[in-house]
C-alpha cells in the first residue's frame, strides 16, 4: 500500500466503500463520496470540507496509513450526508465542529473504520445529536477560550487555570473540520436549494445502497429527522387538545395559513372551549431559551384560538420549579424557566395527582433526555413535544417534534 500514489489511494477508497464487502453500510458513503470532489489545497494543514467538497494537505495525507486515510475521508463525507454544514446555522464554528465530531466519530468506529490520532470521543455523548451536544459543550468551550486568552495576556484567572482534569473536546480535532462553510455565503433561498440538493443526494444514495447492501442506521435516523422537521407541531397540539371533529366554522377570523400561502380566504374552526389543559415544561439545562420561547409563543397563540377553560404550566428540571395557572381568555405571559438542572418528568405527573388537578389534555415540552417516563398510560391524553429531532418516541402517549430554526 505504501507504493501507491495518493491519488490511487483515493480511488481505492472510493472502490472499497462502494463494494462494501463486509456489508457494513459503507456503500452509502461511497455513493455520497462519488458526488464530492477531493481537492488538494495545502493552505489546510490536514483535511477539511466546506460541506460540498473535500480538501486535503498532501503531506498530511501521505503520512497517514491507508485505513486512517479512509476513515478521515468517510468522516468528511459524513459532514455532508448528515447536513452538518446546513444545520450549523448561526452556531459558533469551533463548538459546532466539536459537537459534530463527538456525534459522528463513535459511529465511524462502530462501522469498522479507523480514525487517526487526536480523534474526539466521549462515551457520555454517544447517540446524541450534534445540536444536543452543542448545547452542553458550548458554554464550557467559551469559558475555556476566555481562560486561554487571559493566560496569553498575562491576566489572572484566580488560580483556576489548569486545575482538575479537563475534557479532551475543549479543543477541536486538527483534522476533519468544516471550514469555509459554503452556507455562510448563501442567501435564504440558496440555502433552501442547498438543503434540497443534499436531501436528493441522500435519497438517491439510499436507493442505490439498498441494492448493494445495507443502509447505515444513522442515515435511517437522518431521514426520520427530515420527515419530523416537516411536522406542523402546532397543528398536532390543536388536534390533541381539541380533537379532529369541529364544532362549527366561522369567517369572523380567517384561516391565516390559507390566506398567506394560497391567497384564499377560508373559514376557521369555531371552538367553544376545550377543557382544562396542563403543560409540563422541561426547564433543564439542555433545553435552550430559544426553544422555550418558540414553544410558549405557539402555545399562547393556540390558547387564544382554542379557548381552553384553563391552562396550567408546570416548569420542572429534576424537581418542580414553578406553577402558573391561566384562566380562559388570559394571555400566557412570559414564564420563568428556573432550575436548569437534570431532567425528570415524574415530579410533574405526581404533582397533578397530589393536587388533584383537572386535566382534559396534557402536553410535555422537553428535549426527551428523560429516564423516568411513566410506566403506565395516564388517565388523560398525553402529548410529548420534543425539541430533539433524533429522539425516540416516548413509551406512552403521542410524540411530535418541534424544529427550531
Amino acid at each position: 500500500m505504501q507504493d501507491l500514489k495518493l491519488e490511487d489511494k483515493f480511488s481505492k477508497i472510493r472502490i472499497q466503500l462502494l463494494w462494501d464487502r463486509d456489508d457494513k453500510g459503507h456503500a452509502f458513503w461511497g455513493i455520497m463520496l462519488a458526488k464530492m470532489k477531493i481537492i488538494e489545497n495545502n493552505k489546510f494543514d490536514t483535511c477539511a470540507t466546506d460541506g460540498r467538497d473535500i480538501f486535503y494537505n498532501r503531506q498530511y495525507c501521505e503520512s497517514l496509513s491507508f485505513e486512517h486515510l479512509k476513515g478521515v475521508i468517510v468522516h468528511e463525507v459524513k459532514h455532508r450526508a448528515l447536513m452538518h454544514h446546513v444545520r450549523q446555522q448561526h452556531r459558533d464554528t469551533t463548538a459546532w465542529n466539536v459537537a459534530c465530531d463527538l456525534s459522528e466519530n463513535p459511529i465511524i468506529i462502530d462501522a469498522g473504520l479507523q480514525l487517526p490520532d487526536g480523534v474526539l470521543l466521549d462515551p457520555k455523548f454517544k447517540g446524541w445529536s450534534a445540536e444536543k451536544i452543542y448545547n452542553v459543550i458550548y458554554p464550557q468551550i467559551q469559558q475555556h477560550m476566555k481562560k486561554m486568552q487571559m493566560s496569553a495576556s498575562g491576566a489572572s484567572d484566580d488560580g483556576q487555570n489548569g486545575q482538575g482534569e479537563q475534557p479532551s473536546w475543549l479543543q477541536p480535532q486538527s483534522w476533519g473540520n468544516i471550514v469555509d462553510n459554503v452556507c455562510d455565503k448563501l442567501s435564504p433561498s440558496e440555502l433552501k436549494e442547498e438543503e434540497a440538493s443534499v436531501r436528493e443526494d441522500i435519497f438517491q444514495a439510499v436507493r442505490q445502497a439498498k441494492d448493494r447492501g445495507t443502509v447505515p442506521a444513522e442515515i435511517k435516523k437522518m431521514i426520520d429527522r427530515m420527515k419530523r422537521a416537516e411536522i406542523d407541531w402546532e397543528d398536532v397540539i390543536q388536534r390533541h387538545v381539541q380533537g379532529d371533529v369541529p364544532h362549527n366554522f366561522t369567517y369572523r377570523k380567517i384561516h391565516r395559513k390559507f390566506y398567506y400561502n394560497n391567497n384564499i380566504i377560508a373559514p376557521t374552526i369555531d371552538y367553544v372551549g376545550c377543557g382544562h389543559v396542563v403543560v409540563g415544561v422541561d426547564s433543564s439545562g439542555s433545553v435552550t431559551d430559544k426553544e422555550l420561547q418558540l414553544f410558549l409563543g405557539g402555545l399562547n397563540a393556540l390558547s387564544l384560538e382554542l379557548k381552553p377553560k384553563s391552562v396550567t404550566i408546570i416548569t420542572c428540571d429534576s424537581k418542580i420549579q414553578n406553577v402558573y395557572k391561566f384562566e380562559q381568555g388570559e394571555e400566557i405571559t412570559k414564564i420563568s424557566a428556573d432550575g436548569r438542572g437534570g431532567t425528570c418528568v415524574m415530579p410533574v405527573f405526581n404533582y397533578i395527582e397530589e393536587h388533584d388537578l383537572d386535566v382534559d389534555s396534557f402536553i410535555y415540552f422537553t428535549d426527551m433526555g428523560v429516564h423516568d417516563f411513566p410506566e403506565e398510560e395516564m388517565p388523560y391524553p398525553v402529548l410529548w413535544v420534543s425539541t430533539d429531532l433524533d429522539s425516540d418516541k416516548a413509551p406512552i402517549g403521542q410524540t411530535t417534534y418541534l424544529k427550531v430554526a
